[in-house]
């Protein structure tokens, strides 16, 4: 039996898949393959409603669109509860993100923040950007 690809989608990457339709069909893409397994946390999922719930994305979002927004990476994720506590990333609200890879076993973090690009690799987990990915042929 093949193992799943774990892969944390970075609060950035939601953020766009629910804004630009490019985007989404390309994240789409990759939790429609049956070999991967989306990974979240209690602390993505917060801070993806706070982030969405902005003022600048108020023009995107309703509420019922954010629950609903919420609801969907929920619903097609594994929900890991965090144990491990990483102090690593330059901007330290970001290393929950690195524990979540840690205790998944995650062997991508997409993300495009230039924090946590810089530590790639962190273990066994890639940090890279989702167009990275893309080009690596894997969907």
């Amino acid at each position: 039996m093949k193992n799943n690809i774990k892969i944390i989608f970075d609060v950035n990457i939601w953020v766009s898949t629910f804004i630009s339709p490019n985007m989404e069909k390309q994240v789409q893409a990759i939790i429609l393959q049956d070999e991967v397994e989306i990974i979240v946390c209690s602390e993505l999922l917060e801070e993806l409603k706070q982030t969405l719930q902005r003022s600048k994305f108020k023009k995107y979002f309703s509420s019922e669109r954010i629950l609903l927004a919420i609801d969907l990476v929920e619903q097609s994720s594994t929900f890991i509860n965090l144990k491990s506590v990483v102090e690593l990333c330059r901007d330290h609200k970001n290393d929950y993100l690195l524990a979540l890879a840690k205790d998944a076993q995650a062997d991508f973090l997409l993300t495009g923040d230039k924090d946590l690009l810089v530590l790639n690799p962190f273990e066994k987990t890639q940090i890279i950007k989702l167009s990275e990915y893309l080009e690596q042929g894997m969907v």
